[in-house]
C-alpha cells in the first residue's frame, strides 16, 4: 500500500507566493498591499476564484504573502492580476514561491524577524496573528495553517528566548528620529504631526516624545484614536480635514495610514512652503501605499523619506544581530523537521487505521470458520490449529508475494522495513 502525498494533510498541498522588499521595489508593493479593512473581503475572494481551501493573507509594509492550501500558482497569478489590476507579465518578475517544507521555513523565517528589513524586529510577529484572526474569520485557517501558524509561533518565541536576535533593534520609528536630528538638529523647537493612528505612528511617537521635541499633534480619519494617542503624549489633535490648512505649522511630519491614494499632493505642500517661507520640511512616509505622492521629493526645502529609505538607515549597526540570525537558523531548521515528522505521521495514521481493520477482517472470518468446525464437533485442538494457521498465512501472503515478486531498485529497502516492522532476527 503507497501512502498519497497529495492527501488531506499533505503539506505538498501547501503553497506561498508572495512579493517583499527583497524581491520587489515600493512602488509595486504598495499595489499589491491589502488594508487590515479589505482582507476579509480578499480571503472570500481567493476561496471563489481558486482552488484554496485554507488561506492567509499577510500584508505589512514590507511585504504581501499568500499562503494557500490546494490553489495551485496559475489561479493565484490570476487572482492577483484581477484584484490588483497589475499585468501579469510585469508582476512575476517579482513574485517568489515556496511550496511545502519550503514555504514553512519561510514563514517560520519571517515570524522570528529574520526576513523584515529591521531584523529582528518583533512587530510581524503581531501582524503574522492578525492575519491569522482574519483567516480564522472567514473559516480559512484548516489543520494545514493551523499547525504552520502555532509552530512559527512556537518557533519565533525559541529564537527571542535563545539567541540576541532581538537586543539592540534600531527600528525604522528610530531611524525616523534619526533623520530628524540630522535634518534639524535639536529638536526643542521642533513641531511634529503625526498623521495615523496604527502601532508604527504610536512607536514614532514614543520615539519623538522621549528626544524632548517641541510639540506633537496627532489627527486620523477616525478623530477618537487620535485623542487618545493626544491624551497619552500630552499633546494636540486637529482634525483630518484640515491637514492641507495647517500643514505650514509642522515642521515633521510622519504619516502612516492605510489610504489607498497619497495623502499629501505637491501643490498643498508647495502652499505650505510658502507660508513657511521656505523653511525646509521633513515628511516621513511609513505607508504602504506611500501617503505622500513622490513628486513632493522634487519639491526644493522638502526631505521626503519613505520606508524603503528608512530601511538603509536601520541596515547599519546590525552585526550583533546578524550573528545572532546564524545562530537562530538551526532553530529553524528544527522547526521545519519537526512539522515534517508530524504531517508525515498524520499521514500514516488512516494507513494504520486501515491495517488493523483488515486484520482484524481476517482474524473474523477465520473465528467464523473455525466456530462452524466446532459446531461439528471436530477436534479442538485440529480447530486451534487450523485457525491460527489460517490466520497467520493471510497476513503474510501479501508481504511475502510482493517481496518475491518485487524487481525495482529499492528491494532492500522494502526487506529492511519488513525486519524492522515486524523485529525480525533472521537465523544466518
Amino acid at each position: 500500500m503507497i501512502i498519497n502525498s497529495k492527501s488531506n494533510l499533505s503539506l505538498e498541498r501547501l503553497l506561498l507566493v508572495g512579493v517583499n522588499h527583497h524581491s520587489c521595489p515600493v512602488d509595486i508593493r504598495e499595489t499589491l498591499s491589502f488594508p487590515s479593512d479589505r482582507i476579509d473581503e480578499a480571503l472570500l475572494s481567493l476561496k471563489q476564484n481558486s482552488e484554496a481551501v485554507e488561506a492567509l493573507i499577510l500584508s505589512t509594509c514590507n511585504r504581501t504573502e499568500l499562503y494557500t492550501v490546494g490553489a495551485n500558482r496559475e489561479s493565484l497569478m490570476a487572482w492577483l492580476e484581477g484584484e490588483t489590476k497589475l499585468n501579469r507579465t510585469s508582476l512575476s518578475p517579482y513574485i517568489y514561491q515556496h511550496n511545502a517544507l519550503k514555504a514553512c521555513e519561510h514563514i517560520f523565517r519571517v515570524a522570528s524577524g529574520l526576513d523584515s528589513m529591521v531584523l529582528g524586529e518583533t512587530q510581524i510577529l503581531g501582524q503574522i496573528k492578525n492575519a491569522t484572526r482574519s483567516s480564522e474569520n472567514v473559516g480559512l485557517v484548516g489543520p494545514i495553517l493551523r499547525e504552520l501558524l502555532d509552530t512559527s509561533y512556537t518557533t519565533a518565541k525559541l529564537v527571542r528566548s535563545n539567541t540576541n536576535i532581538g537586543t539592540n533593534v534600531i527600528s525604522l520609528p528610530s531611524a525616523a528620529l534619526k533623520v530628524a536630528r540630522k535634518i534639524f538638529g535639536n529638536l526643542e523647537g521642533t513641531s511634529v504631526l503625526f498623521v495615523g493612528a496604527g502601532e508604527m505612528i504610536r512607536l514614532s511617537a514614543e520615539y519623538f516624545s522621549s528626544a524632548g521635541t517641541g510639540t506633537l499633534t496627532f489627527t486620523n480619519r477616525t478623530s477618537s484614536k487620535s485623542y487618545e494617542l493626544a491624551k497619552r503624549f500630552d499633546a494636540e489633535t486637529i482634525a483630518f480635514e484640515d491637514i492641507s490648512t495647517r500643514l505650514s505649522r509642522y515642521d515633521v511630519i510622519v504619516t502612516c495610514t492605510s489610504s489607498s491614494t497619497p495623502i499629501f499632493g505637491e501643490s498643498p505642500v508647495v502652499k505650505s512652503l510658502q507660508d513657511r517661507k521656505r523653511k525646509p520640511m521633513l515628511f516621513i512616509d511609513l505607508a504602504v501605499p506611500r501617503d505622500v505622492d513622490q513628486k513632493v521629493a522634487d519639491v526644493s526645502d522638502i526631505f521626503l523619506y519613505a520606508i524603503d529609505d528608512l530601511g538603509e538607515i536601520v541596515k547599519n549597526g546590525s552585526k550583533d544581530r546578524e550573528l545572532a540570525a546564524k545562530e537562530a537558523v538551526s532553530y529553524i531548521c528544527d522547526s521545519v523537521s519537526k512539522i515534517d515528522r508530524s504531517f508525515k505521521k498524520k499521514n500514516i495514521i488512516p494507513i494504520i487505521r486501515a491495517y488493523r481493520a483488515e486484520s482484524g477482517r481476517i482474524a473474523e472470518e477465520e473465528m467464523n470458520r473455525a466456530l462452524q468446525a466446532l459446531s461439528k464437533h471436530d477436534d479442538p485442538k485440529e480447530v486451534v490449529r487450523s485457525l491460527a494457521k489460517s490466520i497467520v498465512v493471510k497476513l503474510i501472503h501479501n508481504p511475502c508475494h510482493v517481496l518475491n515478486n518485487y524487481d525495482g531498485d529499492d528491494l532492500d529497502t522494502l526487506v529492511d522495513a519488513l525486519v524492522l516492522l515486524h523485529d525480525i532476527r533472521p537465523k544466518l
